[in-house]
């Protein structure tokens, strides 16, 4: 059986969030706008859906911050919450080794804050990440992967040649 992929956990980055003297709750914000994104275009699992209908409907009728409902998932964002379409987007652009998101939201949103995590989460910022995730998406679907994803050259010593 497999493990599920754990794209990002809030607690990852609770230290952090900790040591910028901000609540718990920044250490899930650069999550939650690509969640939101997902629940706005139809990309959560069945069984999410389905585990707690009332809070997906409230979230997606805006009666419920999508930062809200993320806590109530135990602040993790895990490939079984995704559909396989929201699952092979996310591997292309929101892996932090390989996907360009985090850039994307540093790039939009951060400006002359400390940190991604002083980001706020709300209809503002959200509005403004969401023209890029959209831009993004359309790329992908399109088979232009490089938008999406980081150029793919290894670095190698020179001396390493063989490999």
């Amino acid at each position: 059986m497999n493990q599920p992929k754990a794209y990002d956990k809030s607690k990852w980055h609770d230290e952090a969030v900790a040591k910028f003297g901000l609540p718990q709750e920044h250490a899930s914000h650069h999550i939650v706008f690509f969640f939101r994104w997902c629940i706005e275009h139809e990309f959560v699992s069945d069984w999410l859906r389905t585990e707690w209908p009332e809070d997906y409907a409230a979230v997606r009728e805006g009666r419920l911050s999508a930062l809200d409902y993320f806590e109530m998932l135990d602040r993790c964002l895990i490939d079984d919450m995704l559909t396989d379409e929201g699952n092979a987007f996310a591997t292309a652009y929101f892996d932090y080794n390989t996907g360009r998101y985090m850039e994307d939201l540093i790039v939009t949103l951060k400006g002359f804050l400390p940190s991604e995590y002083h980001i706020p989460f709300n209809d503002e910022t959200y509005g403004r990440l969401k023209q890029v995730i959209d831009g993004r998406y359309a790329a992908w679907k399109a088979g232009d992967v490089t938008n999406v994803s980081k150029a793919q050259s290894p670095k190698r010593p020179w001396w390493q040649f063989w490999k």
